[in-house]
């Protein structure tokens, strides 16, 4: 921002959110989403691994929030690779049958 001799409200107007927003990225009270990291990017034009070297650990931050808040729709490739490593990491034990109980009335 020093460099483009921009302000947080200057920054914020560009991308789109409040200074406050852009204050608490900077002080790093909160995690920006992949998309604000590439709004961020393209207002101050530089690459957003300039801004944040490792951009696809903040893409899979982005999956597992929206998973957690219900906002996530599972396309349908997803879902069956989904079930089928369920079904291959699901632990096998092995069952065996119990001894028949003793019926009333006989010692065991």
């Amino acid at each position: 921002m020093d460099a483009k001799r921009l302000s947080q409200r200057e920054l914020a107007d560009r991308v789109g959110c409040s200074q406050p927003a852009i204050s608490q990225m900077l002080t790093r009270e909160c995690r920006p989403q992949k998309k604000t990291i590439l709004k961020l990017a393209e207002a101050l034009n530089v690459q957003p691994r300039d801004l944040w070297p490792d951009i696809e650990v903040a893409e899979m931050l982005d999956a597992v929030a929206s998973l957690q808040s219900g906002d996530y729709v599972m396309s349908a490739a997803e879902a069956k690779a989904f079930a089928d490593t369920t079904n291959k990491n699901k632990p096998r034990l092995p069952v065996r049958s119990l001894p028949p109980r003793p019926q009333a009335g006989t010692q065991g």
